[in-house]
């Protein structure tokens, strides 16, 4: 993702805050933000929303196509019945 932005500085620019978008929008510039689709990539491990976050990292889908653990996807039977388990209320909590 930082390829973009350092291939095309005169289009691009990594945001990580709101700030940070209206800035670069006010610029002329597309604003490049770093996400994850799907909450298995945190490996049901609270403290990896925190070293993602580190590294750039601003969302979080915590279910995409397949329900986690935690969060349930629209996409499969499980997530038609079961939205967020405690767990994953702790990870929505974590990410604000």
């Amino acid at each position: 993702m930082r390829a973009l932005p350092d291939r095309y500085p005169e289009t691009w620019e990594m945001a990580t805050t709101s700030a940070d978008i209206r800035r670069i929008a006010g610029a002329g510039k597309l604003a490049a933000l770093m996400g994850l689709e799907g909450g298995y990539a945190i490996d049901e491990r609270l403290e990896y929303v925190q070293r993602y976050y580190q590294m750039g990292v601003r969302y979080m889908s915590p279910a995409w196509s397949v329900s986690t653990s935690w969060a349930g996807s629209s996409n499969d039977e499980v997530g038609q019945t079961r939205g967020l388990n405690d767990f994953g209320k702790s990870v929505i909590r974590e990410m604000n």
